[in-house]
This record gives structure tokens, C-alpha cells and sequence, in this order.
């Protein structure tokens, strides 16, 4: 895999496997955002045959923006064999683990672990519709994460997409409105609209007063 997808430098890179229901008879694919830990569920009510898994992936990952699909890390499962015809559609590369090691896409394992609370082993995965993954996902992709620092997949992954501008804008405001600035006649103003006004967005806020030594300063209070 590329460096950068190894210290999950940059979004795009994800992993994939199979988690597999009563018998082996049923499957329901797994793809994982290295960055972000945002799933995606693949729908295989047909069996997991390798030309069902291939357009269940190619159908699902091709609706991502460009910079969100980059590489794909695959268990050495017989059910990628059609990786070749799936670079050749969609330009994206497919990396396998070497055998017997999992860790080489532990962020993929993890997600399992925790999508077996949905989909328990011993059960026929068939059951579940596309909509029934589809809300599994959303679940899981919107319950705060400790490896996030408590932020949601979803989250991390919408922060991943906003240009360098609004990542800027967006750190500006938050550290800006950690204070409140209490001016004369008791109104409540914020400089972060100084930099909307530096940049050409449009301010939050009023700017604040020219005569800053009307200014105190107070701590926000818990919210």
C-alpha cells in the first residue's frame, strides 16, 4: 500500500472482508475508511460468488467522491478474485494482506467486531434488505469513537471533504467563539467575523467595536 496510506495520512484508503452468517451460506462486505472508520455495507443477497462481490463493490464504491476512493486492502479471500476486472472499471487499486495477518487491516477487524452486535454470528444474513445495512451503517457511522478523539465517522468524514479554506474558517470560529466579548450596552459580539470580512465570506457575526478598550473578557460557561 502507498505511505500515505499506512499512517492514514489521507482519506480514500479503505479495507474489506466478508462477514459471513449461519452455514456459510449467507455474506454481507464490509468496506472501512482507514482515516475516518467509516463503513460502508455491501448487499449480497444473490451469494458471494466473486462476480457478486466485485459489482456490489464496484456499485458502491464508485458513488464516492474521487479523493474518497484511492486504494482498497482485501483479505486473501477466493471472493476478490475478480480484482483485476475491478482496477480496470474503476481505477482503484486492490492490495492484499499477506496470510494469516489480520492486523494488516485492523481497522477493517474492529468494524467487524463491532457490526457482529447487528449481524450476530449464527444467523442468516440474507434476511437483512439493503435498507436494513443501509441503517446498520448510519448506526454505527454516527456513535462517537474513542480512536477519533469521541468524534463520529460521519463527522470525520465531512470534515475530510471541506476545503482548506472552510477547515480554516471552521478552526477560526470554534477558538473564537470559546469567549464571549461583552461590550457597552450589554450586547454580545464575536471577532470571528473578522476573518469572514479578511477572506470574503460573509461575517457571522457584527464585527466588533473599533475602541477595544471597551472590551472584557469572560469565560464561556459550560454548555
Amino acid at each position: 500500500r502507498p505511505a500515505e496510506a499506512e499512517d492514514r495520512a489521507v482519506p480514500g484508503h479503505w479495507e474489506g472482508d466478508l462477514i459471513i452468517g449461519k452455514n456459510c451460506k449467507s455474506a454481507v462486505g464490509t468496506l472501512v475508511e482507514r482515516t475516518t472508520r467509516y463503513v460502508m455495507l455491501l448487499h449480497l443477497p444473490e451469494g458471494r460468488d466473486a462476480h457478486l462481490v466485485e459489482r456490489a463493490m464496484r456499485q458502491t464504491i464508485t458513488a464516492l467522491p474521487g479523493e474518497l476512493a484511492r486504494t482498497i486492502t482485501w483479505d486473501q479471500g477466493i471472493e476478490m478474485s475478480r480484482h483485476a476486472q475491478f482496477t480496470i472499471a474503476t481505477g482503484i487499486p486492490v492490495y492484499f494482506c499477506d496470510p494469516h495477518a489480520p492486523w494488516q487491516r485492523g481497522s477493517n477487524e474492529n468494524t467487524n467486531g463491532l457490526l457482529r452486535q447487528y449481524l450476530p454470528k449464527g444467523t442468516d444474513l440474507s434476511a437483512h434488505s439493503a435498507a436494513d445495512l443501509a441503517r446498520i451503517a448510519a448506526s454505527l457511522n454516527n456513535r462517537p469513537r474513542k480512536t477519533l478523539g469521541f468524534m463520529k465517522p460521519s463527522e470525520k468524514l465531512a470534515d475530510s471533504l471541506r476545503t482548506p479554506l472552510e477547515s480554516a474558517q471552521s478552526l477560526w470560529t470554534a477558538a473564537c467563539d470559546n469567549f464571549l466579548y461583552v461590550f457597552k450596552g450589554g450586547s454580545l459580539r464575536s471577532p470571528s467575523a473578522t476573518f469572514g470580512r479578511c477572506v470574503g465570506v460573509r461575517p457571522l457575526r457584527a464585527d466588533p467595536p473599533r475602541d477595544w478598550s471597551q472590551m472584557r473578557e469572560v469565560t464561556r460557561p459550560d454548555e
